[in-house]
């Protein structure tokens, strides 16, 4: 519709004997300006869409990005993902932020390997000691021991 009435008007313009030339130049030079300043927005929206069209994290998830971006995800919208950070401090990232660097989704899996070094006397079993790593805190993992222990240091 806008293209329509901007050519209407270049012609009658044309007609009345001003240059179509510098017409165009000024049409040519706004256009450009526009460009220029939607430019971070149209990036943004196109991250948006992105990131809600393939799911590479939900509402929930924890996420880290690069640098200080990191935080559980409360929102993604069309230019910003809003994130709740661990000491609380909600935090809004722009989309092409997080589209344009690595993110490393921690909630994504529901099992994580987690390794822990600690010394044990020699004579103890290693059932008896995964049941006292249970017992330590709450009975909440899951623990298996596929290979062997290492004996001796590390």
């Amino acid at each position: 519709m806008w293209a329509i009435r901007v050519v209407a008007i270049v012609a009658a313009l044309g007609k009345l004997g001003i240059a179509m030339a510098s017409i165009l130049t000024v049409l040519g030079a706004t256009g450009l300006a526009i460009g220029l300043v939607l430019q971070g927005k149209l990036q943004n929206i196109a991250a948006g869409l992105m990131l809600l069209l393939l799911r590479l994290f939900r509402v929930g998830d924890y996420i880290e990005g690069s640098g200080t971006t990191a935080g559980t995800v409360n929102e993604i919208g069309l230019f910003t993902t809003r994130l709740t950070k661990a000491d609380g401090i909600i935090m809004y990232v722009p989309n092409s932020l997080i589209w344009s660097n690595a993110v490393t989704n921690y909630s994504a899996n529901d099992r994580r390997r987690v390794v822990i070094n600690f010394q044990a006397q020699h004579s103890l079993r290693v059932e008896h000691l995964l049941d006292e790593l249970k017992h330590m805190v709450g009975a909440k993992i899951r623990a298996s021991c596929k290979t062997r222990p290492r004996r001796g240091s590390p």
